[in-house]
């Protein structure tokens, strides 16, 4: 029993022996007693995890890799754990994402074993990755044990930094849970069960992490905190139409046009930072003959063959702000 109420997690034995003593020299009977009892509580063996975080990047940087660790583990059975199957989730911050899980994966030098004490092979731990989870806008990372084991994984891997991220101060967290929700409030569940769900610490699952449909629960979790460096940055794209283009072409490709006929130049100028641009200044030098090319190949020649001529200063300008970044 565990505070007045009948527990899953523990049975009663009860041991009774009945005590006579008597006097060695007379025989008569000095002290009687029928069932001298006692209790032992026996444990039954309770399945926890726990996981944990790190940033091996910091501050991180835009258009650098920001590299972390998970560190996930099961309660072993000589820590009164029993084998459980279960998931690690990394929700990344606004701005960190990655591309698919093909570079993602549970190290070989992981210490994961079956029940019977056997290693388990760390290549069947599946990893998913699911873009804008719960309409959040955010890449969520899924690792999942899918069968029952004891003892830890750990996973090394890359984010990148998108031009998204707010500079600042950032927290990371990821969470592990097992199978059949997570764990219910101290003061609604005091079993063993409940009260040793996480190995270390845990946080209420308020984006139903586990997609068990409930945002109450709790759920073991490891936070880490880093800074996200201020990255001014900009890139520049010019494109090319001649009049026999249905568009617009990009550097690289060659437009059409018939000599004397109109055409069209196109820049986009874009943000490939986290810091707002300002006072942003651009310079074309149209082909002309002879022409060499500028910057780290002001020596190269360009061999331009002909030279266009503006027909008009009245161009027209787009100017589209977003969100920081």
């Amino acid at each position: 029993y565990y505070d007045t109420v009948a527990s899953e997690d523990y049975v009663r034995i009860q041991n009774c022996a009945s005590v006579k003593v008597t006097d060695k020299d007379t025989g008569s009977v000095a002290v009687s007693k029928d069932n001298t009892c006692s209790w032992t509580r026996i444990r039954t063996e309770v399945p926890g995890v726990r996981v944990s975080k790190e940033l091996r990047t910091n501050p991180v940087v835009v258009g650098k890799p920001a590299s972390f660790m998970i560190v996930a583990e099961a309660r072993k059975a000589v820590d009164g754990g029993t084998p459980t199957p279960f998931t690690v989730v990394d929700l990344l911050p606004e701005g960190l994402d990655v591309d698919d899980a093909s570079n993602i994966r549970a190290e070989s030098y992981s210490v994961l074993k079956n029940p019977d004490g056997t290693p388990y092979d760390p290549a069947k731990v599946k990893v998913e990755v699911e873009k804008n989870f719960n309409n959040t806008g955010r890449t969520l990372i899924r690792w999942i044990v899918p069968d029952p084991v004891e003892g830890a994984f750990f996973s090394k891997y890359d984010a990148n930094v998108l031009a998204t991220a707010p500079a600042g101060d950032t927290t990371n967290t990821a969470w592990a849970f097992m199978p059949g929700g997570g764990a219910k409030p101290y003061e609604e569940d005091r079993s063993v069960r409940n009260l040793k769900y996480c190995m270390n610490f845990r946080a209420q699952d308020t984006l139903d992490l586990n997609q068990d449909g409930s945002t109450t629960d709790f759920l073991c979790d490891s936070s880490v905190d880093f800074k996200i460096a201020t990255t001014a940055g900009m890139t520049i794209a010019k494109e090319v139409k001649g009049n026999k283009n249905p568009d617009f072409v990009p550097a690289g490709e060659i437009a059409e046009i018939d000599p004397g006929a109109d055409g069209a130049y196109r820049f986009t100028i874009a943000n490939a930072g986290n810091a707002p641009l300002t006072k942003v200044v651009a310079y074309d030098i149209l082909p002309y003959v002879g022409d060499v090319g500028v910057g780290p190949a002001a020596n190269q020649a360009r061999e331009s063959r002909w030279k266009p001529n503006l027909n008009s200063t009245n161009w027209t300008f787009q100017s589209v702000k977003e969100r920081q970044g």
